[in-house]
Formats: structure tokens, sequence, C-alpha cells
């Protein structure tokens, strides 16, 4: 079994050219080397992009919280009991300003 193996691929011709073999390993060397250069390029800016967005969305974040709360806090007061625009308060409204 092992010797007819052997003589079929005796008998047949090499799948690749082997005259251009070892210039072949050489350009997948150089390609793996260069993917590998692109990689930790890649790996290096990563983190600092990272870390710039995840700092850019809490400031703005902060500043959108704090925004919303000194909103709120001028609406409560300007919409007590005696306010001047109390007349645009729902109840007002949907009892037609008959009050």
């Amino acid at each position: 079994m092992l010797e007819a193996d052997i003589q079929t691929l005796a008998n047949g011709k090499p799948r690749k050219r082997l005259d251009t073999l070892e210039s072949d390993i050489w350009k997948k060397i150089e390609h793996n080397v260069r993917a590998s250069r692109t990689l930790n390029v890649f790996a290096a800016w990563q983190m600092p992009v990272t870390a710039f967005v995840l700092v850019g969305g809490i400031a703005i974040g902060s500043l959108a919280a704090e925004t919303a709360a000194v909103a709120n806090a001028v609406e409560t007061l300007h919409l007590g009991i005696f306010s001047p625009i109390a007349s645009l308060a729902p109840s007002t409204l949907l009892l037609g300003g008959r009050i």
C-alpha cells in the first residue's frame, strides 16, 4: 500500500514548481512581517483612541447631565403656584382658561 502511494507520487508531476520554492518562501515571510508591523501599528493606536473616546464621552455626558439638571431646576422654579406663566399649566389649558 505504501509502495503504491510512493510510486504514484514519483510518477506524477509536482503540483508546484520547485525552482521558485525558495523565493516563494521568502515572499511569504516578508508578507507575514509586513502584516505583523501593520498589526503592531494598529494596536499601538487602538488604546489612545479608545481612551480619547471614553474621556470625551464622559465629558459630554456629564455636561449634558449638568445642563439637564440646571434646566429642570429652572423649570421647577418658574412653574410655581404664583408663576406668571401659570396660564400655560396643563390644568389651566384643559379647563379652557375659566379659572
